[in-house]
């Protein structure tokens, strides 16, 4: 029996986005982009019927495929992934063959628009570049534009309406939603389904981070750092050159203090109040930073030894994180 702790751990580990609830995208992504590949042929040539699929599939009228069968029905429709290991996902139960019912979830299931989206890097910097003539620093797109509920990680659904707000504020055509999911894949290499402020900028981030600890570290959280910088004047209020007072001292904050500030200004008034900063004491930075390590250190082992943490999966799944869906060529 695992231990509630170590079981709860998990749970957030796995649920990146926090939303109580996990999905293939979430728990195994190369498993879900195998998947949304037969989901593109069943969407794309049957009209997205499961019953007409496995008609064509189903050659032999039994109602059940064996694997050769399968791979052999699979080639015909131009299907170039590895449908031995798609087979393997599909049999659920393990008894080496599958029928229509045992498809059924693939009917329902609706999975993200970027699983299917190869990462625009262009485009990407294309979008940064039109959010920076809005608000002078990365630091502030994200606070001001992306994440808006002060999270510090951004799904899906927020980004593509930021990316939405964006076209209305400045009037411009509306990206097509492939073109938001190649940019989103473009951030997202893993395909997670979850964005932190360290893909989005690591600059950024990296000062942020810096300041944090040091606030930790020095006065016991980030608000209390803001009261201690603010004890000569008293307004509430943190000027820049309040702010730099933190770059002082026996124990120094050694983070950018000036793009912290740029950042965190999101109305522009040249000064902080405490609403500007008390996110930072919400933000759970130790998580975020084990989490980081914990997925490098995933990646590292499935590149030396052809494992990971999800051993039963591993078999199962084709393609590399950040790969498009096998199976169908990129739109890109």
């Amino acid at each position: 029996i695992v231990p509630l702790p170590q079981l709860s751990a998990l749970w957030k580990y796995i649920d990146g986005d926090g939303s109580g609830t996990i999905g293939i995208t979430e728990f195994h992504p190369p498993s879900a982009q195998l998947l949304a590949g037969f989901k593109v042929i069943m969407k794309d040539q049957f009209d997205d019927s499961l019953e007409e699929f496995f008609a064509f599939l189903d050659v032999t009228r039994r109602g059940r495929l064996n694997k050769t069968e399968f791979m052999v029905r699979m080639n015909k429709v131009g299907y170039t992934g590895p449908s031995g290991r798609l087979f393997d996902l599909l049999d659920k139960r393990n008894v080496g063959t599958i029928s229509e019912k045992d498809l059924g979830f693939m009917q329902r299931w609706r999975p993200p628009p970027f699983i299917f989206s190869s990462p625009d890097n262009d485009a990407l910097r294309e979008v940064k570049r039109r959010f920076l003539e809005m608000y002078p620093t990365p630091l502030r797109v994200w606070r001001r534009c992306l994440d808006r509920n002060n999270s510090m990680s951004l799904a899906w659904e927020e980004f593509a309406d930021a990316i939405a707000d964006l076209c209305r504020r400045t009037k411009t055509p509306q990206y097509p939603e492939q073109v938001i999911a190649s940019i989103w894949r473009a951030l997202d290499t893993e395909c997670t389904g979850n964005i932190t402020l360290r893909e989005w900028d690591l600059p950024s981030f990296e000062a942020i981070r810096e300041f944090k600890l040091w606030a930790d570290r020095v006065h016991g959280g980030v608000v209390k750092a803001f009261r201690a910088l603010d004890s000569n004047s008293g307004n509430a209020k943190l000027s820049e050159g309040e702010i730099l007072k933190a770059a002082r001292g026996d124990d120094p904050c050694r983070a950018d203090l000036d793009l912290i500030f740029e950042g965190l200004d999101v109305n522009d008034s040249r000064a902080l109040t405490e609403s500007d900063v008390r996110f930072l004491d919400t933000w759970d930075l130790s998580w975020e930073e084990w989490l980081h390590q914990a997925k490098q250190g995933e990646k590292t082992l499935a590149a030396t030894t052809g494992s990971s943490w999800r051993r039963g999966l591993d078999g199962a799944h084709g393609g590399a994180h950040g790969a498009r869906p096998e199976g169908f060529a990129s739109t890109s």
